[in-house]
């Protein structure tokens, strides 16, 4: 079984004895020989040189494989591309080797999001209104609204914004509480939002034609009031 090799440093990567040649960077070859005469002659490799991959007969990728050589991790050269499907498993990962700190601020949200429970927008001051943040649903909900300010509201135009339902935009949070807000700031607003209605943000003075500076992350929590 043919194995690919592939050159993912910045540099050509050249083939120790007992093997000839020259893998120019980024390019890829397919040697006659399987993974472990590889691995055998290889030896250790420079941080991120290399990935390895053994191919079946048609060319298709049955495993994949990243050999970065003296035990160092693989700098910024793999992309999900690189990756087979369901290559990253629980039984590949270290205990404790995935924490919160590593994880996208709303990585924890992404179950609630799916289920309709929660969403999590970023609302800028150049959007044209209104904006969707949460979409209608039949059943009236209970809504917990946070809203941080990444961006300092500023200009000669300083942009308002309302939070709330469609039928009554600054239901949850009112532009006079947004007003002047600086980034960092952190405003929590709840309420109900009725059955068939969105939740939206409203931008005040012209919407995305004169408003100067300004934006909020929004993070949503829903939950039908009715169980």
């Amino acid at each position: 079984m043919p194995t690919a090799v592939q050159n993912l440093g910045s540099s050509a990567f050249t083939f120790p004895a007992p093997w000839k040649g020259v893998l120019p960077a980024g390019k890829g070859c397919v040697l006659n020989k399987t993974e472990a005469e590889v691995l055998a002659v290889v030896g250790a490799l420079p941080p991120g040189t290399l990935k390895l991959t053994q191919t079946n007969q048609a060319g298709g990728y049955d495993d994949a494989k990243f050999i970065p050589g003296s035990g160092e991790a693989v700098d910024g050269s793999i992309t999900a591309d690189d990756l087979a499907a369901s290559a990253v498993t629980t039984a590949k990962l270290a205990d404790a080797a995935v924490t919160a700190a590593k994880l996208a601020p709303d990585a924890n949200l992404a179950s609630l999001i799916a289920a309709g429970l929660a969403a999590s927008v970023l609302v800028d001051h150049a959007d044209a209104s209104p904006k969707e943040i949460l979409a209608s649903d039949a059943a009236e909900r209970a809504v917990l609204v946070i809203a941080i300010c990444t961006e300092s509201l500023a200009g000669d135009n300083e942009p308002l914004f309302d939070i709330g339902a469609a039928g009554d935009p600054d239901s949850i949070l009112d532009q006079l509480v947004l007003a002047g807000a600086t980034a960092g700031d952190v405003f929590v607003g709840a309420g109900v939002l009725p059955a068939g209605e969105a939740l939206i943000a409203t931008l005040g003075t012209g919407g995305s034609t004169t408003n100067d500076a300004g934006a909020f992350a929004v993070t949503v929590l829903a939950l039908p009031t009715a169980v």
